[in-house]
């Protein structure tokens, strides 16, 4: 399994990186990489493809993820790259470009959910759909 690099960085695409910015000032997601986060799971579940493009704005370094959180990244981008027929990576590189496009199809997806809700609002979504990742998961552990 390819391991990503303390040293590489997350990125956002530049049309979400206002929506990223707006969420974590106001307070609805404690820092923007948790959206791109968010918008991985959200993606993976319903299978949304990956966008093209992978680069804009910086987020964080990957090593801010966390030994477990990025363990888990880590192993579903590479599950579900094999499951959408794609070649495996050649390197971490690769790995992390597949991480930042399919958590970007989600985010964008995530934006279109939540126009015009409230804080509050999405707030309520975002523990609805952690709730169901959750069950989800467990539903595929038995």
């Amino acid at each position: 399994m390819i391991h990503l690099q303390s040293h590489q960085r997350l990125f956002i695409s530049e049309d979400l990186a206002g929506f990223a910015d707006h969420l974590s000032n106001e307070g609805t997601m404690p820092r923007r990489v948790d959206l791109l986060l968010l918008g991985f799971s959200y993606a993976v579940n319903n299978r949304l493809s990956p966008t093209e493009e992978a680069k804009g704005r910086e987020l964080t370094r990957v090593a801010s993820l966390g030994g477990e959180s990025q363990l888990a990244v880590e192993a579903v981008a590479q599950w579900y790259a094999r499951s959408l027929d794609s070649s495996e990576f050649a390197d971490e590189s690769e790995l992390l470009d597949f991480i930042i496009r399919v958590g970007v199809a989600g985010v964008r997806a995530l934006k279109e959910r939540w126009e015009g809700k409230s804080k509050s609002q999405i707030q309520w979504d975002v523990m609805r759909l952690a709730s169901h990742l959750k069950g989800s998961s467990a539903a595929n552990n038995t």
